[in-house]
């Protein structure tokens, strides 16, 4: 962030934010995996809620760069929103455990990946009532980390027992 953006990061950032072109236009288009159109990318206004399809881009080159990475570093898995729809939070464990399994093969067959048991830590952005945050499974040392960068209030009352659930 302390370094000067090029000409070409001008240039880009210029495209993708002057508003003007079609709303629908492509911005990001991977394979038939994500589609992110200019509309969806302009949701990165501040003040306006993030679209999820613009999360679930910055997992897809999230996790292309992890195969940039020293061998020595964790093996990291970035997943896509949302990995347990809002309603389901409110079911039993095994509804949870069956849709966040089903989402989990999804972002692994979009990342044409076969297994979670190489990785790491695994990332997962949650999106409650208009608030992200995002969990961090270490799987190497068990245990969970939330990110949040709400720094205050009751734990409890921020996050409804939803970490707990995940």
């Amino acid at each position: 962030m302390a370094e000067k953006r090029t000409v070409s990061e001008n240039n880009v950032s210029t495209y993708l934010f002057t508003g003007n072109g079609n709303l629908r236009d492509a911005l990001f288009l991977i394979s038939d995996v994500i589609l992110v159109s200019r509309v969806k990318l302009e949701s990165l206004i501040p003040g306006v809620e993030i679209h999820e399809d613009v999360i679930n881009v910055w997992s897809h080159i999230l996790n292309k760069e992890e195969k940039k990475k020293s061998r020595e570093s964790d093996y990291r898995l970035f997943c896509t929103a949302p990995m347990i729809e809002k309603d389901t939070y409110d079911k039993d464990e095994q509804a949870r455990v069956d849709e966040f399994t089903k989402n989990m093969t999804d972002v692994l067959r979009k990342e044409n990946l076969k297994t979670i048991k190489k990785f790491d830590l695994v990332f997962v952005p949650i999106i409650q009532s208009k608030h992200y945050y995002l969990m961090c499974f270490n799987i190497k040392e068990p245990k969970t980390i939330l990110i949040d960068n709400i720094a205050s209030g009751n734990v409890e009352d921020m996050y409804n027992g939803w970490p707990e659930k995940m």
